[in-house]
């Protein structure tokens, strides 16, 4: 399958199968499989139908619904990973079998509570992405996150410079105002904006938001120094546009500074 392209139907009937399939199922592992085999069923499914690595997305909606694939892959995975989950799970399930009923709808908190472990998971993995310099993995991770848990700041805060690192200015310009919408005081959300302005060459602008941040929080250092680099006059533009802005730092800082 992974060297074969896939359509958009392959791709639509691939998820549904897997939306039919108990965790196990997914995963293809045994009922008493142990956290090792099912690491390892769980990474090979990923390799086998990761949009970016082994499908010519040609189809918008082949990545569409593959990202919904891994998203059950992983529900999987964080379930029967953790004990006290995986045996909550199997109780339901052995009912269900029993009795010969559907097994129990999850509660409204139940649902929640699986998008924010799904949402934190693809944070993380973005996270790692960034790491490792691949700051399209990282936008695509927390578009998952934030289509999750859209009111998470750290998640919007972190594809905003996600967006910022791959060069999607328009987009992370977006991104960016409705975040400072939502939360007009966080000083974070106007040093990104600082960092879009002056990867778009518009020093002015980015010294407004860099003062903004500095305003609102005196102590990010990063705006401080951003501001510092700007030159003051008009004629030194040529100059800036060959300035390196170095975003990746601020990995650690939005990490260490949550809302």
């Amino acid at each position: 399958m992974a060297d074969q392209e896939m359509g958009a139907r392959e791709a639509l009937a691939l998820k549904i199968r897997f939306q039919g399939m108990d965790y196990y199922e997914r995963l293809g592992v045994s009922r008493k499989a142990d956290n090792e085999e099912i690491a390892q069923a769980y990474l090979k499914k990923v390799r086998e139908l990761h949009p970016d690595r082994h499908f010519h997305q040609r189809e918008v909606a082949v990545g569409r619904e593959l990202e919904e694939v891994l998203m059950l892959l992983n529900e999987a995975r964080h379930v029967l990973s953790d004990r006290v989950r995986r045996h909550e799970y199997d109780r339901k399930h052995q009912y269900a079998l029993n009795t010969g009923t559907p097994t129990p709808v999850r509660s409204a908190v139940d649902e929640t509570a699986r998008k924010k472990t799904l949402a934190d998971s693809h944070y993380e993995q973005a996270v790692q992405s960034l790491q490792r310099g691949d700051g399209a993995g990282a936008v695509t991770s927390l578009r998952s996150a934030v289509t999750l848990v859209p009111g998470e700041l750290k998640f919007r805060l972190l594809l905003s410079e996600a967006l910022i690192v791959v060069g999607n200015l328009h987009d992370a310009r977006n991104e960016t105002s409705q975040i400072i919408q939502a939360a007009p005081k966080d000083a974070r959300a106007f040093y990104l904006m600082g960092l879009i302005y002056e990867k778009a060459n518009l020093p002015k602008n980015a010294v407004r938001e860099y003062k903004k941040a500095i305003e609102l929080d005196p102590t990010l250092l990063a705006a401080q120094k951003r501001l510092q680099a700007l030159p003051t006059d008009d004629s030194e533009r040529g100059d800036r546009s060959s300035t390196s802005i170095k975003v990746g730092g601020l990995l650690q800082k939005l990490r260490g500074r949550r809302s």
